[in-house]
């Protein structure tokens, strides 16, 4: 490893060079431990990157202002409709099993209708 860091610094010419290579690899590892955003704002100040698009207004006012953490532990607001009782979902399943009844025989009078010779 030495052998290539010497050859790599010997093959460099110039001082410009030799300290950019000195200099760049701490600083790729502060990007790494920074999040980007140092290196981000670089990069657009030197007009490598393009500036990020602002949200669109009901996006901003949508998220909360602190987003650095999930909550945990946090109750979800109660439910404004209470769950069925049984004989409340036993009432809906009869309701739909009419229905499909009901579905079922509107479309065999259908099949029957369109298989029919044509008047004429």
């Amino acid at each position: 490893m030495r052998r290539y860091l010497r050859g790599l610094f010997q093959s460099v010419r110039g001082s410009r060079a030799r300290k950019a290579l000195l200099v760049l690899p701490p600083l790729v590892l502060a990007a790494c431990t920074s999040g980007g955003e140092a290196v981000r704002d670089v990069a657009v100040a030197t007009g490598l990157r393009a500036e990020a698009p602002r949200s669109a207004e009901f996006v901003a006012q949508s998220r909360p202002s602190d987003l650095n953490y999930m909550p945990i532990g946090v109750q979800p607001p109660a439910r404004a409709i209470r769950p069925r009782s049984a004989d409340e979902a036993e009432r809906l399943k009869q309701e739909l099993e009419a229905r499909r009844r009901a579905n079922e025989a509107a479309a065999s009078e259908a099949r029957a209708l369109s298989a029919a010779p044509a008047a004429q």
